[in-house]
Parts: C-alpha cells; sequence; structure tokens
C-alpha cells in the first residue's frame, strides 16, 4: 500500500506506482464518494463527448449548418433522379 499526504490547498498527490498502474495522465478527471467513516472511493471518469469540443482543428473554411443543408439536399436529389432512371 502506498501513502500520501493532504495539503494545505486539500491536494493529494497519488504515487507514482498507482499512476503507473492505472494508466493515469495528467488532466484525468475523478468522481469521489466518501464510503463509512474512513473511507474514500476515486473512480476515473469516462470521457464525455462534450468533452471532445474543440479538440480537433480543420484546417481551411468552415462548414456551416447551410453548406451541409445543401450537400443533403444534393445527394438526396441525385439519389432520387437515379432511382428515376429507367433500367
Amino acid at each position: 500500500m502506498s501513502g500520501t499526504t493532504l495539503t494545505s490547498k486539500g491536494q493529494l498527490t497519488l504515487p507514482k506506482e498507482v499512476r503507473d498502474r492505472l494508466g493515469l495522465k495528467v488532466g484525468d478527471r475523478f468522481d469521489c464518494e466518501v464510503s463509512g467513516e474512513d473511507e474514500i472511493t476515486l473512480r476515473k471518469r469516462s470521457v464525455d463527448v462534450r468533452d471532445l469540443v474543440g479538440i480537433l482543428h480543420a484546417p481551411g473554411k468552415r462548414t456551416t449548418i447551410e453548406d451541409m443543408n445543401e450537400a443533403i439536399e444534393d445527394g438526396a436529389t441525385s439519389r432520387f433522379l437515379e432511382s428515376r432512371r429507367p433500367s
């Protein structure tokens, strides 16, 4: 078992062996739950899709909703016209 100390700012440092074993990295988030009189459970949070907003940079022009709607309309029109062609 590894030990740690609570700082004056209320922070704990997880021992390196714990971080390595769980594959933890800077920025990982945790849920904390108190169990019984003197037990704390930490669980690594799963990724929330909202946390991924802005993670990828798309070079060049950004696509607008209008551009997307136009592309959908063009695709639907093309499929409709192809289905009307005689075989």
